[in-house]
């Protein structure tokens, strides 16, 4: 039998240990250790905390004379000294009630002259130093100090220790080195362990791990390793080299080198483990050198997350002796080689989270060791019939993940995979009836299905195999129909989570007599049929902790079996249905939505525990008593659209002091917002005032919440002026609202410092003065779509902190319509400054904010011009320019505005003929009412000299002045206008598309946003069309 170096370290030092102990224990009587020894090993003792008692048997009444009796004390029977100390503490995996010790090391044992053997692993000595004392004992063999919290450096005479052989300093992450060339001294060293030491300034490893030349284990993994290293900085590795055992994973080094230097070993090297040495985002990509191939005896190669880009050659399959491959997180492209089923040995391979393209290998395969296949988050297609080719010999399989890729077809046959125990499938493109799938895996625990397209009923899952082991069933996201009751769930008696979600056509009526097998703790039906009344059944399931049953059309009030059931709930969704009455007190719950609901009554106590509350849109009411004196600790309470009211008292917001995000908007709260004094601690980023009937001025209190990002006071009764600290207090300020408010005198010169403002609506009060010309200050408004500074703007998506993923949101009010932005916020850019008194001219620092989607200065007095380079603002979709004293031409700038879905100049001054070209032949008059002196088209009015010719002609990019000619008719048919929609849409989703939907799958609100502009465009086709 052959024995790999690494089990035969081991066997040697187990080896070791029993001597010790039958020298010692079967010559008790001849070997007793020395009063000096006695004396050392108690002043040991004196020096450390043993709340366990291990060190109890030291110096007790039975066995004060001899302390080779000592637990954890070996000795030597010929010279009757010292030679092991084994106090190692318990390890986390082993959950024993023993403790470690702590406290100090004392010096004393340096006077165990004859120790070799020294273990003090897992124990907590958090405040000292790796004692220097310890280079002193030079007989030492075995020397494992691991995990035992110290801090410090390295002591560098530890190299003293010449006939050392085992050294352990591992997971002591305080320690760290200016050098390893201490390790020189080892000659005799056949184990290294420094892994998740720091040694970050460490430059000359590699040259003294090379002297090492009997060492055989080696691990610097998580040591902070980062120089660039290049083969000619290092000497070749003797080809006699002992080493079998090799982890540098999770460090930073540079990967072609290393994997070079690895390919240098002889064929004694069994373990590579270098994962994670690209800790930089943008790393430079890498290969791996072929000759690492050649290493035929390696039994463990883990290469993972190291941004390695290349194909995976077929050479792979011809080290027959890999057992472990984990290739995951890199960029590995191309297919499958199908010589990866020759690997006879193989029994875990990891190719997730890459660029893998094709499906299976056709061919045959012979892994019958494999026992874990990872393909997930791969670029993988196909129909699923080839897998059983190249796994037809893994009867061993327990678990297949082949999830989020583009398999399609029917489930396949997985009856021979008999030892099966987690099935991961979701995220494909599968299809066809569930009823049809035959499993039989008796061993299953995790069956995860989500996010394909499979359709028809459910069976009974008795039907399909046998199943009584199921722990987790994931049917998310599918196209299921139809009615399930409790005798789908028969004989599954171990179910834990339970997810039908998404599911929008898929009934549950089961009998509220039923009693079932398991006990549910995380359950997901959101979107399902449970209603109308409340699932009586589960009011048997005692240990959910995560309920989600939101949009399940519900029509009922909450029974009281469930708040008492309700002591272990951490998650809690029960919004967008039609439950009434009162909402009750929650006990450990962290995450409650409840919004869009009917519930009334006041509001709940809640919890310390709760860290999102979401009770917006019901019918609660009274004051915010409870909300303010309860001792709740969250980050998010979002009360909006209630009808609550009464005012805010002082001690509120003073009670409030882990809130990041809170909601108020839309209820009936009054008088004004409570002025704090200083040493009030405000931790918002973001609150929502608006449409209530606060009054009074903008408290200067508010100054001190110098975090804010969102401000929306919006609709109330403020009156008075911007406080000048607004632009100089918050600094990530991205959305201010004081729009509808009776808000007065001029913008502030300091408003410009909101460097990332994003949104501004100062519209509906009684400013005044010209619009400040420093607004070429808000920088993220300047920047171009795709940069960074644009890219902050989608910061306020998701309120940092949260339990779970909250969306914040904004009101926008386009042409009387008041619309809520809350996934796709990142998206907008706008100014609205309209109804208001501002004066002069349009700035023409305003071309410069490039990022604008909308542009609001309607209901004005402003005069001038529009800016002549206006299509700087290329992203406009939203420009209202609308009852001002704006004079002269139409910019032909304008109708180069080709996302412009929404535009506004009527009633102004504006004369001369209208540029009707480009994007703006999609508007029709009334955009231009109102402008006496505007003739041309759209309008009936002509401008002179159009009397004899009226058709219009292309206009000419260099003059101002547009002219019509004769053939533009036969040019602007329904092909060109169909073609001019087609392109808008092409143009958005060439800006928008890729980066949104691609980095923040945002997709479902940008759609949205998208077909009303579509619709938008396709009115007004409707109506050219009519007219032609």
């Amino acid at each position: 039998m052959k024995i790999f170096p690494k089990n035969l370290l081991f066997l040697s030092l187990v080896l070791f240990t029993q001597l010790l102990e039958s020298t010692s224990s079967n010559q008790e009587i001849a070997v007793k250790c020395s009063d000096k020894e006695i004396a050392a090993l108690l002043k040991f003792k004196a020096e450390v905390t043993d709340d366990y008692g291990r060190l109890s048997t030291w110096g007790g009444r039975d066995h004060n004379d001899n302390c080779c009796s000592w637990q954890g004390v070996r000795c030597n029977a010929r010279t009757n000294r010292v030679a092991a100390l084994a106090l190692p503490g318990p390890k986390v995996e082993d959950f024993t009630l023993s403790t470690p010790l702590r406290g100090n090391i004392s010096r004393s044992l340096i006077e165990l002259v004859d120790l070799n053997y020294l273990d003090l692993s897992n124990n907590d000595f958090s405040t000292i130093p790796i004692p220097e004392f310890i280079g002193s004992l030079g007989k030492l063999a075995y020397l494992n100090l691991s995990r035992s919290n110290f801090v410090g450096l390295v002591p560098q005479n530890l190299g003293n220790l010449s006939v050392l052989r085992v050294l352990d300093l591992s997971g002591n992450e305080q320690v760290s080195a200016e050098d390893l060339n201490w390790l020189a001294g080892f000659r005799a060293l056949v184990h290294l362990d420094l892994s998740r030491l720091y040694f970050y300034d460490v430059k000359t490893w590699l040259r003294v791990i090379n002297e090492l030349a009997m060492l055989e284990h080696l691990n610097l993994g998580n040591c902070g390793l980062h120089e660039t290293l290049l083969t000619s900085l290092f000497p070749p590795t003797n080809g006699s080299s002992p080493l079998a055992f090799l982890d540098l994973s999770n460090n930073n080094l540079d990967r072609f080198s290393i994997l070079l230097w690895f390919s240098k070993f002889s064929s004694r090297l069994t373990h590579i483990s270098f994962s994670s040495n690209n800790d930089e985002i943008d790393s430079v990509e890498a290969k791996i050198p072929d000759s690492l191939w050649n290493l035929t005896s390696l039994s463990y190669l883990d290469l993972s997350y190291n941004n390695l880009k290349q194909e995976i050659p077929s050479a792979l399959g011809n080290m027959l002796s890999l057992s472990y491959i984990d290739f995951s997180g890199n960029k590995f492209e191309g297919s499958i080689p199908h010589t990866l089923g020759n690997m006879v040995s193989l029994s875990y391979l990891d190719l997730s989270s890459n660029n893998l393209e094709g499906g299976f290998p056709k061919s045959n395969g012979n892994l019958k060791e494999l026992v874990r296949l990872r393909l997930n988050d791969n670029k993988l297609e196909g129909d699923l019939t080839y897998m059983h080719n190249f796994l037809s010999n893994s009867t061993k399989l327990e678990f297949l993940e082949l999830s989020r890729n583009k398999f399609y077809g029917s489930l396949p046959p997985l009856s021979r995979f008999s030892f099966l125990r987690i099935l991961s499938l979701d995220s494909n493109q599968l299809n066809g009836s569930f009823s049809e799938t035959r499993l039989n895996l008796p061993d299953l625990i995790i069956l995860d299905l989500s996010g394909n397209r499979l359709t028809g009923e459910l069976p009974d899952l008795a039907s399909i195999g046998h199943l009584s082991k199921l722990n987790s069933l994931d049917l998310h996201s599918n196209r299921f129909e139809g009615t399930m009751s409790e005798k789908h769930f028969f004989n599954l008696s171990q179910l834990g989570v339970l997810d039908l979600s998404l599911n929008s056509n898929l009934t549950l009526n089961i009998s509220p007599e039923w009693n079932p097998l398991f006990q549910l703790g995380t359950v997901k039906l959101s979107y399902c049929k449970l209603g109308p009344n409340f699932p009586k059944w589960l009011q048997k399931q005692q240990k959910i902790f995560h309920l989600d049953i939101s949009s399940s059309d519900i029509s009922d009030t909450i029974p009281n079996w469930f708040w008492e059931n309700s002591r272990i709930l951490d998650y809690l969704n029960i919004s967008h249905n039609k439950i009434s009455g009162p909402f009750q007190k929650l006990y450990s719950v962290t995450v409650v939505d409840a919004s869009s609901n009917e519930f009334n009554g006041s509001l709940p106590i809640l919890p310390y525990s709760m860290q999102t509350i979401d009770l917006s849109r019901n019918r609660f009411s009274g004051g915010l008593y409870w909300f303010c004196n309860s001792t709740y600790g969250g980050t998010i309470a979002d009360l909006s659209d209630n009808l609550l009211s009464g005012e805010i008292s002082k001690d509120c917001f003073k009670n409030l002091v882990t809130l990041d995000y809170l909601n108020l908007s839309n209820n009936n709260f009054t008088g004004e917002i409570p002025s704090l004094s200083d040493d009030w601690y405000c931790t918002f980023t973001s609150l929502h005032l608006r449409n209530n009937t606060f009054r009074g001025e903008i408290p200067s209190s508010l100054k001190i919440c110098d975090r804010l990002q969102i401000l929306d006071l919006g609709e109330n009764s403020f009156t008075g002026k911007i406080p000048t600290w607004v632009g100089e207090k918050f600094p990530d300020m991205g959305i201010l609202s004081l729009r509808s408010n009776e808000l007065n005198g001029t913008i502030p010169s300091t408003l410009c410092r909101l460097q990332n403002i994003q949104i501004l609506d100062l519209s509906v009060n009684k400013f005044s003065g010209t619009i400040p010309r420093c607004i070429s200050n808000f920088t993220l408004m300047g920047a171009k779509p795709g940069s960074n500074r644009w890219l902050n703007g989608l910061r306020f998506l998701v309120i940092p902190k949260a339990a779970a993923f909250f969306y914040d949101n904004a009101y926008i009010t386009w042409k009387g319509q008041v619309s809520t932005y809350s996934k796709t916020l990142g998206l907008l850019i706008v100014i609205d400054l309209s109804s208001n008194d501002f004066t002069g001219q349009i700035p023409p620092e305003i071309t410069g904010l490039e990022g604008l989607v909308a542009l609001n200065l309607s209901r004005n007095s402003l005069v001038g011009t529009i800016p002549q380079d206006i299509d700087r603002l290329d992203l406009l979709n939203f420009l209202d320019l609308s009852e001002n004293n704006i004079s002269g031409n139409i910019p032909l700038a304008v109708s180069r505005l080709s996302h412009l879905g929404v535009l506004d100049l009527s009633f102004n001054n504006l004369s001369g003929r209208i540029p009707w070209v480009d994007h703006l032949l999609t508007f029709d008059a009334s955009v231009y009412k109102g402008n006496l002196g505007l003739c041309g088209p759209p309008l009936a009015k002509l401008c002179p000299g159009d009397e004899v010719s009226k058709t219009p002609r292309s206009a000419n990019p260099g003059n101002e002045e547009i002219e019509f000619g004769e053939n533009v008719d036969k040019f602007l048919n329904r092909g060109f206008y169909i073609s001019l929609v087609l392109g808008f849409i092409v143009g958005f989703w060439g800006i928008f598309g890729s980066l949104f939907l691609t980095k923040f799958r945002l997709l479902i609100g940008v759609e949205r946003w998208l077909l009303v502009k579509m619709g938008v465009e396709k009115g007004r086709l409707r109506r050219y069309f009519q007219n032609q």
